[in-house]
Formats: structure tokens, C-alpha cells, sequence
């Protein structure tokens, strides 16, 4: 169902379906499909997207992990380095070389923010300084102490590391639920949106608003208030205004056109129009624009003065000529 915001996705169903159940007696007239346990059926479909949860906030929960994960990487990679200079300072007394400690490995591991390769090289080093070099290292300054907080943070990074992951198998868990949830309502808002249209046509333009997502979606997101920072992190809400709709036929047949290019002169803002001719913008800035109308094999159409930011949203109605 198009790129929408997921918030928007339940409300678009539920619109589809009581504009449904408002004018059942037509659909069934079309066709008996819609007869039975349709109505039932939709509801169920509408209801399971609306209904679904989140485990527990799990998408925020691992986005949390993951920025706990990369602060303590970061830790680990500034001890790497310290442990770096005190192999240097003790190198005559080793018996491993420098280059052997892995240092530098460890760094570009980290760096890349690979952890699992970031472990297995402190691992090494761990290994080295425990084996063959603890007394050659606590002379310099790299006492037990110190090594066992450097092991204690290689652990922490790991089990980080494996606590993200899980979160992030949960996440998907998640996600395939929802995509199999949307799918399901898709199958009906998709069918009742497009027999809507078709059985109502734009002459009967209130009720074929009804089932026009565009016109749906538009209503939902015109005068949609967002969350202005103030900077002492109570923001305010303001209304924002910054929704264009429209539709564009041939002059001549009143047939809708596909594909022509919708552009806001002056600015990087486009869209185009889909099979029934209609098309949808949103974060629009407030102001007054000319509209480019561009399709092969037509006349290039401008609208100009169309004000964007009133309370009253633009709905274009646009007539283009062959060439």
C-alpha cells in the first residue's frame, strides 16, 4: 500500500471499511463477492493491524543496545590503544612482538565497528599478556588490576553485542508479523478502493472521495500538528498546513491521465499521477507556488497562485490538451 507513515496505515483501513458498510448495498449489487462474510472478514483484517504489539517496545529497546554497544566499543577501543603503549614501553622485556599482540588488527576491527572481530582480537591480546608477558607488562604499569577490567570490558562488549542481537531477531519477528498483518488488510482496502471508485466515478466526487486513499490520506496529514523545539525540551505544537491533492484528465475525453510529472515551480518537489489521474504531496512548505503539469504528447499545463498553508487544503482539478 504505497510508502505511508505505519501510523496512518490502520486509519486508512478503518476509513476504507465504514465507507464500505455505508454503501454495502452497491458492492453486493456489483457483485456477490462482497455478499457473505466479506464485511466480517475485512474487519478481522482491519482489526489485526490496529490490534498488533510491539513486544514491549522491542524497536526501542534495541535501538537503546545498540547505542550502549558503540559507547562501550569505543571504551574498548581507547583501552586497546593505552594497552598499545604500555606493550611499547615493555617491548625489550617481551617475548611476543608488538606486531603480534594484534593491536593494530584490534583497532581497525573496531574502527569498522565489527564486534565480533573486535573480541577475538582483544581476545589475543588477553591471551599474550596472561601467557607470556604478565610480569613483562606489570612493570610497566599493566597490572592484574588493569587486565582484569580489560577483561571485564571485552565480556561486557560481548554479551552486549549478543543482548543486541536478540533484539534485533525480535525486531524482525516483529516486522514479519506486521508485513504479513498489512498484507492481509491490503488485499481489502486495496479491491474496496479500487470497485469504490469505479462504481461512483469522479462526477459523484463525495462518495468516490470516500475511496480514494489519496483523498483519505490528505485528510489525515492536512493540519497535522508536529512538535516545534523550542529548545528548553517542552516544544509546542503548531498546525501545519502542507497538504496538495489533485486529479488530471484530458481536456477533450475526460479520461484520467497517468503519469504526468506534478512539480512545484521553483523548488525540487514532485510527484506523478497515478492510473486514475490523481496524485498526493505532503510536507509542503507554506507559500504560494505555480504547479508544473508536464506528459508527453500534452500540452505543458501551469497552475499559478496556488497557496499552500490555509486552512483549506488544495485539491487541484487540472484539464490537459493533446498536442
Amino acid at each position: 500500500m504505497r510508502n505511508l507513515k505505519l501510523e496512518d496505515i490502520p486509519v486508512i483501513g478503518d476509513m476504507l471499511f465504514d465507507a464500505f458498510v455505508r454503501n454495502k448495498a452497491d458492492f453486493v449489487s456489483f457483485s456477490s463477492v462482497f455478499d457473505g462474510t466479506y464485511e466480517a472478514d475485512m474487519a478481522d483484517a482491519v482489526r489485526a493491524v490496529k490490534d498488533r504489539k510491539r513486544s514491549a517496545n522491542v524497536f526501542d529497546k534495541q535501538k537503546e543496545a545498540t547505542i550502549k554497544l558503540y559507547k562501550t566499543l569505543h571504551t574498548l577501543k581507547e583501552q586497546v590503544r593505552l594497552i598499545g603503549e604500555y606493550v611499547k614501553m615493555a617491548e625489550e622485556d617481551l617475548q611476543t612482538k608488538y606486531e603480534h599482540y594484534h593491536i593494530k588488527e584490534a583497532g581497525k576491527e573496531m574502527h569498522a565497528k565489527n564486534v565480533e572481530g573486535s573480541v577475538r582480537q582483544c581476545e589475543i591480546i588477553i591471551e599474550k599478556v596472561t601467557d607470556d608477558d604478565s610480569a613483562a607488562m606489570a612493570a610497566v604499569g599493566f597490572d592484574a588490576g588493569k587486565l582484569s577490567d580489560f577483561v571485564d570490558l571485552v565480556k561486557d562488549v560481548s554479551d552486549l553485542n549478543r543482548k543486541q542481537q536478540e533484539l534485533l531477531n525480535e525486531r524482525q519477528d516483529v516486522r514479519e508479523a506486521e508485513e504479513i498483518a498489512f498484507a492481509a488488510m491490503y488485499v481489502f482496502t486495496d479491491r474496496i478502493a479500487s470497485v469504490g471508485k469505479a462504481l461512483y466515478t469522479y462526477k459523484q466526487k463525495q462518495k468516490y472521495d470516500d475511496f480514494s486513499i489519496n483523498k483519505i490520506l490528505a485528510n489525515i496529514n492536512h493540519g497535522r500538528k508536529k512538535q516545534i523545539d523550542d529548545g528548553s525540551g517542552n516544544g509546542e505544537e503548531e498546525p501545519v498546513y502542507d497538504v496538495m491533492i489533485g486529479r488530471v484528465v484530458d481536456k477533450l475525453s475526460d479520461v484520467p491521465i497517468e503519469d504526468v510529472v506534478v512539480k512545484l515551480e521553483g523548488t525540487n518537489v514532485m510527484t506523478d499521477t497515478d492510473g486514475d489521474g490523481e496524485f498526493y504531496m505532503d510536507e509542503l512548505a507554506s507559500g504560494v507556488f505555480s504547479v508544473l503539469f508536464t506528459k508527453n504528447g500534452y500540452e505543458d499545463m501551469v497552475m499559478h497562485n496556488v497557496e499552500i498553508g490555509t486552512e483549506v487544503m488544495v485539491d487541484l482539478q487540472v484539464e490537459m490538451v493533446e498536442k
